[in-house]
């Protein structure tokens, strides 16, 4: 049974111990029966952004003590916070932590509800309308702390979504990581003045943050297309790094989704996609080596500064990467069977 199909059955068990008006109860319903219509990737997808309808308030009303009201505290408090809300979300937020508590257990939901409270407590104090918070303007102490709770939150909404753990899935690196695009994209909403239940295009994003968002929706939308086609197969080759004969490890990013191939070209994304990425440190002239445990068909490089130019590029043997100071750009491009992957990492050249 999928988690739309449970939140229905939740949500009209609930209804028999209220008496809300039939025009609000089908509201409701319509609402679920729409997001069928939605891919199975665009689903997770939302789901995935902090699942959205859990901790994000676009509806609220006074009615009967829920578990959302425990939450946030009743329906006028959240009406003071968050402008756009309505009973029917409202509703729908409540059957969705009902079933949450049913399908995690009393001891899993604890942990999940506790954190949950971190979550919702800091969109009414630092939120704007849509419950968004931009973290370059709140305490750095209370950044953390929200990272922390979403840093535990993100399997249980996996979980619930009937997912994989993105957790176990990535490294302990790629996981903070994956957390940490998704409070960029969350603070580039708010300075792009931006409701998240609408649709909007890139040129809305506000000028300048439009390569860190498309990098973090990038990130996001990977991990949501691994945590949906996790196999015992890795999902691509893995490459092996040896800097002067010594092997290294190197954290990089891949930034393709959905099916979709990045322009290898497109530098814009890359340099995005490099914000989010820890830089190793090398030696001037270094020889970087890259080899893969399923070795592509063709190979090459690109070496770019953080403007995005250019300092060389090629087929790829052995790398020597540059001799001046500063930090580097490094896109390898693999090709296997007529599907091209980019594996993005970031060299600091240092004396």
């Amino acid at each position: 049974m999928n988690f739309e199909t449970k939140v229905k059955q939740s949500l009209k068990e609930k209804s028999k111990h209220i008496t809300p008006p039939q025009e609000l109860k089908q509201k409701v319903m319509n609402k679920i029966e729409n997001i069928d219509g939605v891919s199975k990737v665009k689903k997770r997808i939302v789901a995935g952004f902090i699942a959205v309808a859990l901790i994000i308030p676009t509806a609220a009303a006074a009615y009967q003590a829920y578990l959302a009201d425990d939450l946030y505290g009743s329906f006028e408090n959240v009406k003071k916070h968050f402008a756009a809300a309505t009973i029917d979300s409202y509703m729908l937020l409540n059957a969705k932590l009902e079933q949450a508590k049913g399908e995690l257990g009393k001891e899993e939901f604890g942990q999940f509800y506790e954190q949950l409270k971190v979550i919702t407590g800091s969109k009414v104090e630092y939120g704007d309308q849509y419950g968004n918070i931009d973290f370059d303007m709140i305490p750095q102490n209370k950044v953390q702390e929200i990272k922390n709770a979403l840093m535990v939150l993100q399997p249980f909404f996996d979980k619930l979504n009937g997912h994989e753990s993105s957790k176990a899935i990535l490294s302990p690196q790629e996981y903070e990581i994956y957390i940490d695009a998704i409070m960029t994209y969350q603070k580039i909403l708010v300075k792009s003045g931006i409701n998240p239940s609408n649709s909007f295009l890139d040129e809305d994003i506000k000028p300048g943050l439009l390569e860190e968002f498309i990098a973090a929706r990038t990130i996001m939308a990977d991990v949501d297309k691994r945590v949906i086609n996790v196999t015992n197969e890795p999902l691509f080759p893995i490459p092996t790094f040896t800097i002067n004969n010594q092997n290294i490890d190197v954290y990089y990013g891949i930034p393709s989704h959905s099916g979709s191939e990045i322009n290898f070209n497109n530098s814009e994304v890359f340099i995005g996609y490099a914000k989010l990425l820890s830089p190793i440190e090398v030696m001037p002239n270094s020889i970087l080596n890259i080899t893969f445990d399923n070795e592509p068909d063709i190979i090459e490089f690109q070496i770019m500064d953080k403007q995005g130019e250019i300092y060389s590029q090629g087929t790829l043997e052995t790398l020597q990467l540059p001799d001046a100071k500063g930090e580097y750009l490094i896109v390898v491009l693999g090709q296997w069977d007529n599907v091209n992957v980019p594996y993005v990492f970031v060299t600091k050249v240092e004396d």
